[in-house]
């Protein structure tokens, strides 16, 4: 029996009006070894309908009670019969090629492989390309380095393929019922892996549709969104500074990076939640952790500590 060389995982709630844009571009892939696996996450609109619709064999999908994100691409994970997958959020969708291009570059000793991105609009429009850097086989701690020196954007979930051994032996997980799940875990994956590869391909398009640039206004809601940041930041920061066998100069840039990320949080915050984020800020000492050579990054951190809603949109355009 033929072993899947490659899964596409696809998280979806309520994504019946792009789901088969999304569903299209990933069964339609010009290479033919692999697999879609869709967990629908309790979806309350037509998206089950829509996906049943797909006869394809290569299609596999399951339902589940509404537990999010990263509980959906945690079962996609344990479901997944490749040797590497990626995954494909359900508004997006991939090039035609997309597989094939992985499959030219990609052998079984690489534990992940980073393509570039292109944000676009609902029109196809784009909006701006994610250009990572573009490396061979660097060892976890080269390549996080590499990433963070080109772009702040190199966390999210969709830009990598995985090896899915390497994943599992690990014990990788999104933090369950927590959002910001890709700054909690991308880092950790890259910082582990013994062989990373980065090409300069664009394969991926991320769709800025109206549910993305709506977010709830509840107050408890943006609370919950802040303080999962500032779980995600202490795990990390553990791991960073205690769990992994790093050198020193890494940790301050990774230090540097995840107080960077925990401030652009600030913009978002007003009265009191802003008051008790600040002060979760100060009790972690953040602003100690910013790489602070230069003029510039002295003046930020001033800044910041003086008014943090200008410093956070400062930081937000050096992104």
């Amino acid at each position: 029996m033929v072993m899947v060389k490659y899964s596409i995982l696809i998280p979806v709630y309520n994504g019946a009006k792009y789901i088969e844009k999304c569903l299209d571009s990933a069964l339609e892939q010009d290479y033919k070894n692999y697999e879609v696996i869709v967990i629908n996450d309790g979806s309350t609109d037509e998206t089950e309908s829509i996906i049943k619709r797909y006869s394809s064999p290569k299609l596999k999908y399951y339902y589940q009670d509404n537990e999010g994100v990263s509980n959906a691409r945690n079962k996609a994970i344990s479901y997944a019969k490749g040797e590497f997958f990626t995954f494909l959020d359900s508004d997006d969708y991939l090039t035609k090629d997309a597989l094939t291009i992985i499959d030219a570059k990609i052998d079984s000793d690489i534990d992940l492989l980073s393509f570039n991105i292109c944000v676009v609009n609902k029109y196809k429009e784009p909006i701006y390309h994610v250009q990572k850097p573009v490396f061979s086989n660097l060892n976890g701690e080269q390549a996080i380095i590499k990433f963070i020196e080109k772009t702040q954007l190199f966390d999210t979930p969709v830009s990598y393929v995985y090896r899915t051994a390497y994943f599992r032996e690990n014990k990788f997980l999104y933090a369950p019922n927590r959002v910001h799940e890709d700054f909690g875990l991308t880092p950790l994956v890259i910082l582990n892996a013994k062989q990373v590869m980065a090409i300069g391909h664009t394969l991926y398009y991320y769709v800025i549709t109206d549910r993305s640039l709506t977010r709830s206004n509840n107050p408890i809601e943006i609370k919950q969104r802040a303080w999962d940041m500032l779980y995600h930041f202490d795990y990390l920061y553990l791991n960073i500074n205690n769990n992994l066998q790093i050198e020193e100069k890494t940790k301050k840039i990774l230090n540097n990076f995840i107080a960077l990320e925990l401030l652009k949080k600030i913009k978002e915050l007003k009265g009191k939640v802003l008051k008790e984020y600040l002060y979760e800020i100060k009790n972690r000492k953040v602003l100690k952790l910013i790489n602070q050579k230069g003029l510039k990054n002295k003046l930020l951190v001033l800044l910041t500590s003086i008014a943090p809603k200008i410093g956070s949109k400062v930081i937000l355009r050096k992104k």
